[in-house]
């Protein structure tokens, strides 16, 4: 068997130059200036390319919308110019994920942290109330009469005629995550979920 051919490189001193001065200029050519303006001008945007934007409502006369990281944003119906909060404490803030407006023109949140807000004054102010439970909730609604419902995984479903304050835990039984809940009428509510799941009541869950 031949062996494979064995090739020694040769360099001269002068292609050697060479190849050092074109390597100098393309670690020179790495520098430039950055410009951290455009990064600057987003920041000072009331709504921002990072926003995760879950929940809009219309709520008397303004409009308010909620995301993750605790955003508020809100603004009147007529109005342009979205005024920018961030609910929550300093190391805690809430990633909001449904919403719904009450009978009486309140509002209420649903976080993934398995808490709901409350505002009554138009996102002015809020009260949070904890759910007892430990799936993971999906989503809020609130009827005509103001009773709060909630639903989540394995079927769960939360329902609180005290304005958020007491809440009854029940579940359909089924190993499947319930990912909306509506209610047509203080009576009448529906759910939907996973695998086709849909549950009725024509009797507010009695």
């Amino acid at each position: 068997l031949l062996s494979p051919p064995r090739f020694t490189l040769v360099v001269s001193s002068a292609a050697s130059d060479v190849c050092k001065s074109q390597m100098a200029v393309l670690l020179c050519a790495c520098e430039a200036p950055l410009n951290v303006s455009g990064v600057e001008d987003t920041l000072n945007q009331p709504i921002r390319r990072t926003d995760q934007l879950m929940v809009l409502e219309h709520v008397g006369e303004t409009l308010i919308m909620l995301g993750n990281d605790g955003l508020l944003l809100r603004r009147p119906i007529e109005g342009e110019v979205w005024q920018r909060d961030q609910l929550g404490d300093a190391d805690n803030h809430p990633d909001f994920i449904s919403g719904a407006v009450c009978g009486d023109g309140s509002l209420v949140a649903l976080s993934y942290q398995a808490d709901v807000w409350h505002s009554s004054d138009q996102g002015e102010s809020w009260q949070t109330y904890s759910l007892p439970t430990g799936e993971d909730v999906q989503d809020i609604d609130c009827t005509q009469s103001n009773e709060l419902w909630v639903v989540g995984s394995f079927s769960t479903m939360l329902h609180s005629s005290a304005a958020g304050q007491e809440w009854e835990v029940t579940t359909l039984n089924e190993d499947a995550m319930l990912t909306a809940v509506t209610f047509s009428s203080s009576e009448q509510g529906y759910s939907a979920g996973e695998f086709g799941l849909l549950a009725v009541t024509k009797d507010a869950g009695d």
